[in-house]
């Protein structure tokens, strides 16, 4: 009876010795758990991290546009100015394609590089009937060879600058192999890429300058050839129907008045919820997208992928 007033030195150290374990332990769980900074090249700026708070940077995730793409060549530039420099105003990625001996070629060149727009040559080329070939030289299938290749150069020169062509007229020249296989050497050897224009449906041009190895696209449908603004609105509406059915359409229109018109209007509202790039990028984005074989050895790969890890983890589970 004479010790029960004293303290129970047993329970007091016992319970002593149970804080410094749990101390202890909270101190290897915080250090264990704690964010270790990312270490790199001298010279590049790390992220710090707040001890109990957020980063201070964060880093976002670029956004993917996945709004349809087309492309849009104006040709026949040379003439109105006033229209050009409308279709510039516009703000959108539109390409302009000169023909090199009309009037104003010179100066509408120099306009669309300062502009950033990109420039081509609109090379006349002797179409069925060769009534319309007035005011400017064209290339004919009753030239030879050599004659093709100068005059093709005379032409291309004109236009300074320039990343493409595509031919002006051609339904007759464009059938040829021989005069458009002249033609496209020059292009070729000047590091251009090259635009059928489409204007006959026996055009040889597009298989031509892609066997060739000449970066290339063909024309899907032309905005203008009937000119009234009914039917230039119809053709933009099935423009835009016709991207989201296939990769990579190219349209063609004129700096008429009613297409000019149209067109502003157009891209006001929206451009239909497309995204109009140059010729060059949509080559671009054409060649580094899948073809179909490519997409099912693409899905091929993932699945043998998925069957060996699959593998993997039933084995590492006996």
């Amino acid at each position: 009876m004479a010790d029960a007033g004293k303290p129970n030195w047993t329970r007091k150290f016992l319970a002593v010795t149970f804080v410094v374990l749990l101390g202890l332990a909270a101190a290897i769980a915080y250090v264990y758990y704690l964010p270790l900074p990312v270490l790199k090249p001298a010279g590049e700026k790390t992220l710090s991290h707040k001890i109990g708070g957020k980063p201070k940077t964060k880093v976002r995730p670029a956004k993917i546009d996945k709004r349809p793409t087309g492309t849009i060549i104006i040709d026949d530039i040379g003439y109105d100015m006033t229209a050009l420099k409308r279709l510039l105003a516009m703000g959108v990625d539109f390409a302009f394609s000169v023909l090199p001996e009309a009037p104003r070629a010179a100066d509408s060149a120099r306009l669309i590089r300062a502009s950033g727009r990109e420039l081509m040559v609109h090379i006349p080329c002797e179409p069925i009937d060769r009534k319309q070939m007035k005011g400017m030289r064209f290339l004919q299938v009753d030239q030879d060879a050599a004659e093709i290749r100068t005059l093709a150069g005379d032409l291309l020169d004109l236009v300074p600058g320039a990343a493409g062509a595509n031919n002006h007229m051609g339904s007759r020249f464009t059938a040829n192999e021989k005069a458009t296989r002249a033609l496209l050497g020059v292009i070729k050897s000047r590091g251009l890429f090259f635009v059928d224009s489409v204007t006959s449906w026996n055009t040889v041009a597009y298989q031509m300058a892609s066997g060739m190895g000449i970066k290339c696209l063909k024309r899907d449908i032309f905005l203008d050839h009937d000119p009234s603004a009914r039917a230039v609105q119809a053709q933009l509406d099935a423009f835009q129907v016709l991207t989201k059915e296939k990769d990579g359409v190219v349209a063609i229109g004129h700096p008429h008045e009613n297409t000019v018109a149209v067109l502003g209007k157009w891209v006001k509202n929206g451009a239909g919820g497309l995204k109009i790039i140059r010729p060059s990028k949509m080559i671009e984005h054409k060649m580094h997208k899948p073809t179909g074989q490519q997409k099912k050895q693409q899905v091929r790969q993932q699945g043998a992928l998925l069957y060996e890890n699959g593998k993997k983890r039933a084995k590492a589970g006996k």
